[in-house]
């Protein structure tokens, strides 16, 4: 199931029942119009921004008076979930961006190396280089 008990509960006090096997889209796209794209929209910036999530927990654990911590828990629970349906491809994308990436060196070009040779020059007797 979805909702897990304390999540559940809290719908049965509002007079909603869920469905075992409610498809999270579906269950959106059934709300009427403006709250279906209002509740799409929130749902998304939770799903790009989680941490956004404890704020409203603790706002609704608060009006309907449950246990905080246990309800986060589920509630993070549920937001994983739906994450993963809205998004199925998001995993392999972040797994694609975790992957390193191995760097090609390019072949630097070395500058020949003086060459220096056993002489000396007969005008100067400097040792002769290159």
């Amino acid at each position: 199931n979805l909702f897990g008990p304390i999540t559940q509960n809290i719908l049965a006090q509002f007079g909603i029942e869920m469905e075992e096997d409610i498809d999270p889209l579906e269950m959106i796209k059934s709300l009427p119009f403006p709250f279906s794209v209002i509740v799409q929209t929130r749902l998304e910036q939770l799903c790009n921004e989680p941490e956004a999530l404890k704020e409203i927990v603790q706002s609704v654990a608060s009006c309907v008076n449950v246990p905080f911590e246990e309800f986060f828990a589920e509630a993070q629970t549920i937001l994983a979930t739906i994450k993963q349906r809205l998004h199925p491809n998001a995993d392999q994308d972040s797994e694609k961006k975790e992957a390193p990436v191995e760097k090609k060196e390019m072949p630097v070009e070395e500058k020949p190396k003086e060459i220096v040779h056993p002489a000396t020059c007969d005008r100067c007797e400097k040792t002769i280089v290159g």
